[in-house]
């Protein structure tokens, strides 16, 4: 499938894992692992598939922040 790219990289302690989920730079997953602590970037086009994501990542606790079209 076109645009499903993935890199890894890790910097001392942190991981960062970026997952171009899409055709364009507008498609993107970043997640970024220190300790016990994941953080998340996420840019999508799809309103309902960043509705999935969050219903999903809602039942193992994750918290969302900075939330809107931009």
């Amino acid at each position: 499938h076109p645009g499903l790219d993935t890199a890894a990289t890790r910097d001392g302690a942190r991981l960062l894992i970026q997952n171009d989920i899409g055709t364009n730079d507008a498609h993107v997953l970043v997640i970024q692992m220190e300790g016990l602590s994941i953080t998340l970037t996420y840019s999508d086009l799809h309103e309902r598939r960043f509705a999935f994501f969050q219903e999903l990542l809602s039942e193992i606790g994750a918290q969302w922040s900075g939330v809107g079209a931009r």
